[in-house]
């Protein structure tokens, strides 16, 4: 059975022309992918399992304790995913290649591997009621003398499968393994729409980190990335960076006609084989898809370390009116005048614009003398709110600079 889609049913429009992301409809979302029918696969896009000659995959029922048979399966399949991970992904080269063919070699070897660096997240007690998939990717970090092994997905996706968030590794004898991964931190699905979940030992051995980028992706630059559509793991290839904004790099539609169902959360790669990015999303319209960059996930990668905290100023008009973290987004601004609001914006259309060092860019302060900024923690960007959601309030005096903080969790 196909799965149906995760991140073109799951839009999350922005203000680019009838563009949309995967966060902003996820209520209308769910009820259509009940009824969502199966989908064909295109030519265009390159299929890692095709070439692999992977058997259709095998879920063990996460009720039902496994057999002797089904722990020995288990035992054989992570020992011998284990002997093959850590085998380094080399290849040997004629001496006499250009440049760039002995570049392109090495990109082709390295995807060559990619069932390896690769797992699927599904959440199979829902699965019959809502069933939506995801990918995920796995990068490797030491901090203070400690080896961390991270898996990472987008946001979005890890809250709409979660709490019981499944990894399943496919193997090339066509079996498959499943493996609980736990939420440790998350950014938030406007701004920094990338989760990292942790890894239990078991699964640790059995998958290979990708390295991170040291800087983000660069108008021009040509990427590609991985991510399973339908089961299917896939390369998406020539995705040119047509522009770079605060929050985002836009890149071109380079996926097949057919739906994008479970490509949000795998990783952007550069032509060095490193981590540009997370894709989040595609447009509607298909000619734009977007990128978390990877200073976002450096960013929450400090914040799993500081319990959950990285902050950034807020800057208004040069100066710092407060912070934000990375869990939170700005849902409103609104200019007054003599108490009266005269210009307002909710800039969840427009996420990736949103500079924090240059708010006033968002909506012009010189027109009234008091400008609020509403905050929003944990609520999604389509409703404000949830059941955990916290808002506060910045009051900014645009003439003295002065500053008061509401909380105005109290008042939805």
């Amino acid at each position: 059975m196909n799965r149906p889609a995760a991140c073109f049913l799951l839009a999350l429009s922005i203000t680019l022309p009838r563009a949309v992301y995967a966060q902003k409809q996820l209520l209308p979302a769910a009820r259509a992918l009940r009824q969502t029918t199966a989908i064909s696969k295109g030519p265009e896009i390159s299929s890692v399992s095709t070439r692999m000659g992977l058997a259709p995959k095998v879920f063990f029922d996460p009720l039902i304790p496994y057999s002797n048979a089904e722990k020995l399966l288990a035992k054989n399949l992570r020992l011998n995913a284990r002997a093959q991970v850590q085998k380094p992904i080399s290849v040997p080269l004629p001496p006499r290649l250009s440049a760039q063919k002995r570049k392109q070699r090495q990109m082709a070897v390295f995807d060559a591997h990619a069932a390896e660096m690769m797992v699927n997240l599904q959440n199979p007690f829902l699965w019959d009621l809502m069933p939506v998939a995801a990918s995920a990717f796995f990068v490797e970090e030491t901090y203070q003398g400690q080896r961390y092994l991270w898996a990472v997905t987008a946001q979005h996706v890890a809250d709409l499968i979660g709490p019981d968030i499944y990894a399943h590794r496919t193997f090339e004898e066509g079996s498959t393994l499943r493996f609980p991964l736990k939420t440790a931190v998350k950014g938030n699905a406007g701004m920094a729409d990338i989760a990292l979940l942790e890894v239990p030992p078991e699964l640790a051995e059995l998958v290979r980190p990708i390295s991170l980028a040291q800087q983000d992706a660069q108008p021009g630059d040509v990427l590609r990335s991985y991510g399973f559509f339908a089961d299917d793991l896939r390369i998406v290839h020539n995705r040119r960076v047509l522009a770079v904004a605060p929050n985002r790099a836009i890149t071109s539609f380079e996926f097949a006609d057919y739906d994008r169902s479970g490509a949000c959360g795998g990783p952007v790669l550069n032509e060095n084989n490193e981590v540009v990015g997370v894709h989040v999303g595609s447009s509607s319209n298909k000619k734009e898809s977007y990128v978390v960059p990877v200073s976002w996930l450096k960013n929450l990668l400090y914040a799993a370390h500081h319990n959950g905290i990285y902050e950034q100023d807020l800057v208004l008009n040069g100066r710092t009116i407060g912070t934000i973290n990375i869990d939170e987004y700005i849902y409103s601004l609104n200019v007054k005048r003599n108490g009266a609001t005269v210009r307002s914006l909710v800039p969840w259309r427009m996420e990736f614009q949103v500079d924090y060092n240059q708010l006033e860019k968002l909506l012009s302060p010189a027109q009234g003398d008091e400008m609020e900024i509403i905050i929003i923690k944990n609520g999604t960007v389509q409703t404000a709110s949830d059941d955990q959601a916290t808002r506060r309030m910045l009051t900014v005096d645009l003439k003295t600079g002065e500053v008061e903080q509401t909380d105005l969790s109290s008042n939805p």
